[in-house]
């Protein structure tokens, strides 16, 4: 729905998602591992996340 422009504007305007959105340490984490994946760095972990909500 965000892609599409059709979901809440919670969720299109950054300024207000991050206003409202605190992130986790877990979640931080998992940006920075992304983050160094996508520069090519290579980690003892596996590149597939599984994620649980």
């Amino acid at each position: 729905m965000v892609r599409n422009g059709l979901a809440s504007e919670d969720y299109l305007n950054p300024k207000q998602f991050f206003k409202r959105t605190s992130l986790t340490g877990n979640l931080t984490g998992l940006a920075a591992e992304v983050i160094r994946r996508l520069y090519g760095e290579r980690t003892q972990t596996s590149p597939v996340f599984n994620l649980a909500t």
